[in-house]
């Protein structure tokens, strides 16, 4: 959602060759991580999150997101070796408060949906159930009458 604030803690896997970098960039691993790849790391999620509403960051569409950060992560340090086998969240991207209670709303709204669309089903199959069962009582009501008025006497043809 362009202009939407997000924090995340964003996890990094496999950053050992790091260490082999202090020449080209004068910094140790752990500075080299908290500048540089700190840096690319947002301007990546800033560039594939824009245009995604901030319930698809958290939900279906997170797995994606992530993915392709770390495609772009991937290929802004290919020159140097150090490649991103795994980009996760730490923990839940956090929005501002009135976002959250939005995020939640429409994720209760969808359950209630999911949960009244099944409700709806229940019913209609129960009243399907109860529909046949009383066409055939119908029936054998009718057989029963017909068997009481019957003489004994098979038709001829």
């Amino acid at each position: 959602m362009s202009g939407t604030l997000v924090n995340a803690d964003v996890s990094f896997f496999n950053t050992e060759k790091i260490k082999l970098f202090y020449g080209k960039y004068l910094k140790n691993p752990n500075e080299f991580k908290s500048t540089l790849v700190r840096r690319e790391t947002r301007n990546c999620f800033n560039s594939w999150a824009t245009g995604l509403k901030p319930e698809e960051i958290v939900g279906d569409k997170q797995g994606k997101l992530l993915k392709d950060v770390q495609a772009c992560l991937n290929e802004k340090f290919a020159d140097v070796g150090v490649t991103f086998e795994l980009i996760g969240f730490v923990s839940k991207p956090r929005f501002a408060q009135a976002i959250e209670a939005q995020i939640t709303a429409r994720f209760q709204a969808e359950q209630q949906a999911i949960a009244a669309k099944a409700e709806a089903e229940v019913a209609r199959i129960q009243q399907q159930s109860a529909t046949s069962a009383s066409i055939r009582l119908r029936e054998l009501e009718l057989q029963e009458r017909a068997i009481e008025k019957w003489n004994g006497v098979l038709p001829m043809d």
